[in-house]
Protein backbone atom coordinates (compact mmCIF):
# COMPACT_ATOMS: atom_id res chain seq x y z
CA UNK A 1 0.00 0.00 0.00
CA UNK A 2 1.46 3.38 -0.98
CA UNK A 3 2.43 5.82 1.75
CA UNK A 4 0.77 9.22 2.11
CA UNK A 5 3.91 10.84 0.70
CA UNK A 6 3.88 8.53 -2.32
CA UNK A 7 0.21 9.33 -2.97
CA UNK A 8 0.91 13.07 -2.69
CA UNK A 9 3.85 12.90 -5.08
CA UNK A 10 1.83 10.87 -7.61
CA UNK A 11 -1.03 13.38 -7.41
CA UNK A 12 1.32 16.33 -7.91
CA UNK A 13 3.00 14.60 -10.85
CA UNK A 14 -0.40 14.28 -12.56
CA UNK A 15 -0.90 18.06 -12.51
CA UNK A 16 0.20 20.09 -15.54
CA UNK A 17 3.74 21.49 -15.53
CA UNK A 18 2.45 25.05 -15.38
CA UNK A 19 0.31 24.48 -12.26
CA UNK A 20 0.56 26.90 -9.36
CA UNK A 21 1.25 26.21 -5.70
CA UNK A 22 -2.42 26.94 -5.12
CA UNK A 23 -3.35 24.20 -7.61
CA UNK A 24 -1.12 21.77 -5.68
CA UNK A 25 -2.59 22.73 -2.30
CA UNK A 26 -6.16 22.47 -3.63
CA UNK A 27 -5.49 19.02 -5.10
CA UNK A 28 -3.92 17.71 -1.90
CA UNK A 29 -6.66 19.21 0.27
CA UNK A 30 -9.33 17.69 -1.98
CA UNK A 31 -7.72 14.25 -1.72
CA UNK A 32 -7.40 14.59 2.07
CA UNK A 33 -11.09 15.48 2.39
CA UNK A 34 -11.99 12.39 0.35
CA UNK A 35 -9.79 10.27 2.63
CA UNK A 36 -11.48 11.76 5.72
CA UNK A 37 -14.92 11.12 4.26
CA UNK A 38 -14.10 7.50 3.50
CA UNK A 39 -12.74 7.04 6.99
CA UNK A 40 -15.87 8.58 8.52
CA UNK A 41 -18.07 6.33 6.40
CA UNK A 42 -16.15 3.22 7.47
CA UNK A 43 -16.59 4.26 11.10
CA UNK A 44 -20.33 4.79 10.59
CA UNK A 45 -20.17 8.56 11.05
CA UNK A 46 -22.79 9.32 8.42
CA UNK A 47 -25.70 11.74 8.09
CA UNK A 48 -28.62 10.70 5.91
CA UNK A 49 -29.74 12.86 2.99
CA UNK A 50 -32.90 14.11 4.70
CA UNK A 51 -30.93 15.34 7.72
CA UNK A 52 -28.53 17.21 5.46
CA UNK A 53 -31.47 18.85 3.69
CA UNK A 54 -32.89 19.94 7.05
CA UNK A 55 -29.57 21.42 8.18
CA UNK A 56 -28.92 23.26 4.93
CA UNK A 57 -32.46 24.09 3.79
CA UNK A 58 -32.06 27.81 4.48
CA UNK A 59 -29.10 27.90 2.08
CA UNK A 60 -30.67 25.85 -0.74
CA UNK A 61 -33.10 26.86 -3.46
CA UNK A 62 -36.48 25.14 -3.13
CA UNK A 63 -36.09 23.22 -6.39
CA UNK A 64 -33.00 21.49 -4.99
CA UNK A 65 -34.75 19.88 -2.04
CA UNK A 66 -37.31 17.13 -2.41
CA UNK A 67 -39.26 18.37 0.59
CA UNK A 68 -40.39 21.84 -0.42
CA UNK A 69 -42.65 22.20 2.61
CA UNK A 70 -39.66 23.50 4.58
CA UNK A 71 -39.43 26.63 2.42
Amino acid sequence: MPTVKQKAVKSIEQLPDDCTMEDIFEKLLFLEKIREGKSDAQEGNLIDHEEVEKKFSKFLRPEICKNRANF
